[in-house]
């Protein structure tokens, strides 16, 4: 007659990348283990392989666990998923004395295990970057802000240009945000002229209440698309007579890099420049007075 167990084996096993794991729980003693497979050919991916742990408890007597299956290569979580690349977005940013610009960085694949970043600028004389990938312009010139992954140290680049005091900034389209008494209105859309000193209108349909309005124009956060120049708005209200509120008015407010400048074209030689290129670059028109609440 056999000695009764003085012990019991419960096995699971887990699929992994080229390999099964196996973990077993033991009630009582044992003497020793065995871990036995149904096959001794090596491990290969997309295969099911199953197992059961033999073993002898302190009575000496044998006896053989559950079996448990897994199949190798089906990645369950517990292994991890490697960095494959890196993107950053936008590409180039050109931007002005102390005004910032965001940067966001992209990490192949999406689902990768560890999607650490650390970004680093090529001269912090010229412009520095945060832990965030804020981008600060110090001086004027040109500099690379580079994102580099935990894993894998992959990198991707934007290239950052800051401009002088007085140096307009390239020309191209542009996107400026529109708010409307502190909420949020609408992107305005607005197409290069080809010259600093070319003006064109952009006309939008803005319901007012009436009494006093604040119009902003600015680039919201995490958007540096902007960078224009603005000379005044116009109120054509419902009565076919408009009302010019000037951008070099000191009853509005300007915000960041955001400055008054001799701007050749303009009403007056004046305008608004800088608005944009970095959310804290606005211009705020604080006295738009409406008879009537209306568009």
């Amino acid at each position: 007659m056999g000695n009764a167990h003085a012990a019991e084996v419960t096995l699971s096993a887990t699929g992994g990348n080229g390999k099964i794991d196996l973990s077993w729980t033991v009630n009582g003693n044992l003497r020793g283990v065995q871990v036995m497979r149904d096959t001794d050919n090596s491990v290969a991916n997309g295969r099911q392989y199953w197992y059961w742990i033999k073993y002898t408890d302190t009575n000496r007597a044998t006896g053989n666990s559950n079996a448990a299956n897994a199949k190798a290569g089906s990645n369950d979580g517990s292994q991890p998923i490697a960095v494959s690349g890196v993107t950053v977005t936008p590409s180039s940013v050109s931007l002005s004395i102390g005004s910032t610009a965001n940067l966001t960085a992209s990490v192949q694949p999406t689902n990768a295990t560890n999607k650490g970043v650390s970004w680093s600028s090529s001269n912090t004389g010229v412009a520095t970057v945060n832990a965030n990938g804020v981008v600060t312009g110090v001086s004027a010139g040109n500099a690379n802000v580079t994102v580099t992954t935990a894993d894998g140290g992959r990198t991707a680049s934007s290239a950052i240009k800051v401009l002088a005091a007085n140096q307009p900034p390239p020309q191209g389209d542009r996107t400026v945000g529109a708010m409307l008494n502190g909420e949020r209105l609408s992107d305005l859309s607005l197409a290069a002229t080809g010259d600093w000193n070319k003006w064109t209108d952009k006309t939008i349909n803005v319901f007012l209440t009436a009494g006093i309005n604040r119009l902003s124009f600015k680039a919201y956060t995490g958007d540096a698309r902007g960078n224009v120049r603005i000379d005044y708005i116009e109120d054509l209200g419902g009565s076919g007579k408009a009302t010019t509120y000037e951008a070099e008015s000191s009853a509005n407010t300007l915000g960041g890099a955001a400055r008054i400048e001799n701007v050749g074209g303009a009403s007056g030689g004046r305008a608004a420049t800088y608005i944009g290129s970095g959310a804290g670059n606005a211009l705020q028109f604080n006295n738009v007075n409406v008879p009537t609440s209306g568009s």
